[in-house]
């Protein structure tokens, strides 16, 4: 409990820092902030719900836990940095989030072992709009997304243990373009 509250504490104040972007930047104390109840922690992000809007960036993180800052977070939980409170995003995951990921758009994209995100079937990948989990294409083979990154261009890539989505071939690694998926190499 303590390296996740202490890992939480350095994250909040990177995140505090990127949020007064115009100020140079430096590593602020900050006060003890209540973590999760059970780790490790499997992923975390910064989540721009709003992409270029006016809110500010928040912390996202997934573990195998059912609290954060004492309230009920199956697996998935958000920090606000500004108010300093923990909110549940849906009803959770079933099983942890490996990896997680924000789009320009403000979507949230998580990746994992998990088969329900928030209620809905989904198979290894799940993006959040803001209200609702919703599949990312058609259902990968395998058993897990371990790792998500976002391209320049806002494009998704996501490697894990599948070799095919829907009828697609696709290595370990591919492509989602905001509509269709992808093989690379």
């Amino acid at each position: 409990q303590r390296s996740i509250a202490f890992i939480t504490s350095l994250v909040l104040s990177v995140v505090s820092m990127s949020a007064h972007a115009q100020c140079t930047a430096e590593w602020l104390p900050s006060g003890p902030v209540p973590g999760v109840n059970l780790g490790p922690l499997r992923a975390l992000t910064l989540w721009d719900s709003d992409g270029a809007g006016p809110l500010a960036p928040r912390l996202v993180v997934g573990g195998n836990f059912s609290t954060a800052g004492g309230v009920a977070a199956n697996k998935l939980a958000l920090y606000d940095p500004p108010s300093q409170t923990w909110t549940a995003l849906s009803s959770g995951f079933n099983q942890p989030p490996y990896s997680l990921a924000s789009l320009p758009n403000g979507d949230l994209v998580a990746g994992g072992q998990f088969t329900s995100a928030g209620g809905v079937p989904v198979t290894y990948i799940a993006k959040w709009n803001g209200t609702t989990w919703s599949t990312v294409g058609p259902a990968m083979n395998g058993f897990c997304v371990f790792d998500l990154h976002v391209t320049a261009n806002g494009d998704l890539l996501a490697g894990g243990n599948f070799t095919t989505i829907g009828a697609l071939s696709a290595n370990r690694v591919a492509r989602w373009n905001g509509s269709t998926w992808s093989a690379l190499g």
